[in-house]
C-alpha cells in the first residue's frame, strides 16, 4: 500500500473506530456507515478520498481493520485482535565480582558533630 492509502487508512480508522462524529456521521448499533456518505462526509470535512480508494484499501491491506457489507454499500471497522503480551527482556547477566565486605555503617550517636566541636584555641 502506498503512503497515500496508508493515509487514508489511518483516517478512516480514526473516524470508524473513535471519532465518526469528527466528520459529522453516525454509525448504526453495530458500526456500519454508508460508503458513500463516508467518502462524501470526508470530502465535505477538507479529506480528499474517493470510493475507488476505500475499495483498494479494503482490498489490499495486510492488517483487515475494515469489513465492506456484502453488497459493497457499507463499510465498518473490525475489532482489533488482542495483543499478545511480549515476555519481560532477560536480565542481563554479568560476572558478578566478589563484592568486598563494607564497613558497617557507624550510628548517627558516633558520627562526630561539626557544629558542637570546641573552638581552636588562638
Amino acid at each position: 500500500m502506498n503512503k497515500r492509502l496508508t493515509k487514508v487508512s489511518k483516517y478512516l480508522s480514526f473516524v470508524l473506530s473513535h471519532h465518526p462524529e469528527a466528520i459529522g456521521v453516525t454509525l448504526d448499533a453495530e458500526g456500519w456507515l454508508d460508503v458513500e456518505e463516508l467518502v462524501t462526509a470526508a470530502n465535505e470535512a477538507g479529506k480528499s478520498i474517493t470510493l475507488d480508494q476505500v475499495k483498494e484499501i479494503i482490498a489490499t491491506s495486510d492488517v483487515k481493520r475494515f469489513t465492506l457489507s456484502d453488497d459493497g454499500t457499507r463499510i465498518k471497522a473490525n475489532e482489533p485482535e488482542p495483543r499478545q503480551a511480549a515476555a519481560p527482556p532477560a536480565r542481563r547477566r554479568t560476572k558478578s565480582a566478589a563484592k568486598p565486605a563494607s564497613a558497617p555503617k557507624p550510628d548517627a550517636s558516633q558520627k562526630p558533630n561539626v557544629w558542637s566541636r570546641a573552638k581552636p584555641k588562638r
